[in-house]
């Protein structure tokens, strides 16, 4: 595939997104069904179906398909009115929730914008993918405190780097002395393309040949040497249609523009960072970061190194490491002034997620409330565990005698199971009653006119 045709693609992509946004469009003036809740139309029946995936599109087939959809657009409709008759946004617990939804649509907003929305993948970005190596490997373990088996390790290593001369001796080394599942098969680790492995194994694999046997490679891991006995070369079509291919490309590009941006953010003129502040005899208040309005003191800096070291488990860091800490923690305060900017709040991309966010929210909470589960009387329970004695708390030991595990062993388990099952009855109770009560009704008429785009 050139890279003519996946720009193709792309554009073939985006061109059929933006016919089914505009049959949402075209649709939104058409009543699909009518309840206390509000009106569910055309445009909201596209809306949720272009939110499906290709195979729950494909399943919606018959009448029914699309009534389910538009009576569950309306029973949201319906829920969310009754949340807000309620005044659930109004009550604390609810607006922080409410609040920490708006930073987060803020910083996804953000990240579309400097971030996701640069990333650009072309047909060059497949090229390094296109070798895969039939690769072997002889690994030895040092993540141990013996120290005199650690040493044997490292000598049984150099002495194999040295002296193994063929592809079968590798082998038969790798079937003596590795420590790993592959030991078996004479370390063989399949067809392995670059970025898959640990960063230093990577970076000896692309400098190997057919036939070349790397030295002795010390990672997290353990001590590796590696053996290549073959090189094949995949075509481009093969690898853009590898969806692990695409999208390891993008999560790589994806994070050094974050990188980018992050350290784009830090360097700005706002930001004062006093590393000279960081030394230990610096006064418990003195300012080290200070954004704007916002500081961040000494005494701040050392509870969340304390924190991270969970009161000494871990070592100190290093100045190098503490300096790189105290930027992400002032990279914290940079964006969570940004998120909720004018320059964001006032979007319209902000306000449509938001008013999505703000309904499941108190959607959720409205159900949850409703739907409180009653704990089970000790009649219930005995009942389960009768009813359910020989299927579930009975079996054989191996000499085949059975036993049954007594009910104060099993309780917590029957009022769980209970819990859940009394859970779901009454969400399915709180949706009959809400639908029935919200006067829903649907218009055949105009369900059957979406059936037929």
């Amino acid at each position: 595939m050139t890279g003519k045709r996946v720009s193709t693609f792309i554009k073939m992509s985006i061109l059929m997104t933006a016919v089914l946004c505009s049959c949402g469009k075209s649709y939104d003036k058409l009543t699909l069904a009518v309840s206390n809740g509000g009106t569910v139309t055309g445009a909201d029946f596209f809306t949720e179906y272009n939110g499906y995936s290709a195979q729950e599109q494909s399943e919606i087939k018959t009448y029914d398909d699309y009534y389910k959809i538009v009576r569950k657009l309306a029973l949201k409709q319906i829920i969310y009115r009754h949340a807000l008759d309620e005044g659930l946004q109004n009550e604390p617990v609810i607006q922080t929730m409410l609040t920490e939804a708006q930073k987060n649509i803020g910083y996804e907003i953000l990240l579309k914008k400097n971030v996701t929305d640069k990333i650009l993948i072309t047909e060059a970005d497949y090229a390094p993918y296109r070798k895969y190596y039939d690769l072997y490997q002889i690994v030895r373990r040092i993540d141990t405190l013996d120290e005199k088996r650690i040493a044997r390790s490292r000598s049984i290593m150099a002495d194999l780097a040295k002296n193994v001369k063929t592809f079968e001796a590798f082998q038969d080394a790798a079937k003596k002395y590795s420590e790993d599942i592959t030991a078996a098969d004479g370390g063989y680790m399949g067809q392995i393309r670059r970025g898959i492995l640990d960063d230093e194994l990577d970076k000896e694999l692309g400098k190997l040949s057919e036939g070349q046997m790397s030295g002795v490679i010390e990672t997290n891991a353990g001590l590796h040497i590696l053996y290549l006995s073959k090189i094949t070369i995949r075509k481009t079509d093969e690898l853009i249609a590898d969806q692990s291919i695409y999208d390891d490309i993008y999560a790589m590009k994806k994070n050094e523009l974050e990188s980018q941006w992050y350290e784009k953010l830090l360097r700005s003129g706002k930001l004062v960072f006093n590393k000279e502040a960081l030394s230990s005899g610096t006064a418990a208040d003195t300012v080290v970061v200070q954004y704007g309005n916002d500081r961040i003191t000494k005494q701040q800096i050392d509870d969340h190194v304390n924190q991270l070291r969970q009161n000494g488990a871990f070592p100190e860091p290093t100045q190098d490491e503490l300096e790189r800490l105290v930027e992400n923690m002032a990279l914290n305060i940079i964006i969570s002034a940004k998120v909720l900017s004018p320059e964001v709040t006032d979007t319209k991309e902000f306000h449509q997620q938001y008013e999505k966010r703000r309904s499941a929210i108190l959607e959720d909470q409205y159900i949850i409330r409703h739907t409180a589960a009653v704990p089970p009387s000790d009649d219930e329970i005995l009942k389960f565990y009768l009813e359910n004695k020989k299927q579930l708390f009975s079996f054989k030991t191996d000499s085949g005698k059975e036993l049954v595990q007594p009910l104060g062993e099993v309780k917590d388990f029957i009022i769980e199971r209970i819990t859940q099952s009394d859970a779901k009855n009454r969400r399915h109770e709180l949706y009959r009653a809400e639908i029935e009560e919200g006067k829903f009704k649907e218009n055949e008429k105009n369900i059957k006119v979406i059936m037929e785009k």
